[in-house]
């Protein structure tokens, strides 16, 4: 007997030819100009050390998107990484995406899966979240709407 839901899912095995069933994207809100100094992110915990471009992704701690992440992990827009900043919000976290000049509201952000070559896969977000895969894709299976193709 074997436990294969994680491969199933395609979240392990990939050598094999497992491909990934599930990804967890949001979309940006806002982008803003923000001098050196500014607050960041909830409760105005994290300051800029520069001059940053940084966008909103519609994703927080209602969503799944743990508050042990604060500052911590990356989502991919327009197959680039853009770090995360400051405190998570209920409903909000705040990327740099200073390295990214052509990102624009509504453009789509990546918090597991891939674009294109670039993923955040499995290893990088049970770090980012402290915890295990299974708990990650139960949580946010629960609490965000599905687009089945």
């Amino acid at each position: 007997m074997v436990r294969c839901g994680a491969i199933l899912y395609g979240v392990l095995a990939q050598e094999m030819g497992f491909r990934p069933t599930m990804e967890l994207k949001s979309r940006v809100v806002h982008l803003g100009q923000y001098l050196k100094g500014s607050t960041v992110g909830y409760d105005c915990d994290g300051r800029l050390t520069a001059d940053r471009r940084l966008a909103c992704i519609s994703i927080g701690y209602a969503a799944g998107y743990a508050r042990i992440a604060d500052d911590r992990g990356a989502v991919l827009i327009r197959g680039t990484l853009a770090p995360a900043l400051g405190k998570t919000s209920m409903n909000g976290i705040v990327v740099d995406v200073t390295e990214i000049p052509d990102v624009q509201v509504g453009d789509e952000a990546t918090l597991f899966g891939g674009e294109g070559r670039l993923r955040i896969g499995p290893p990088a977000v049970v770090e980012q979240f402290g915890t295990i895969l299974p708990d990650l894709l139960a949580d946010w299976g629960m609490r965000n709407r599905r687009v089945y193709r």
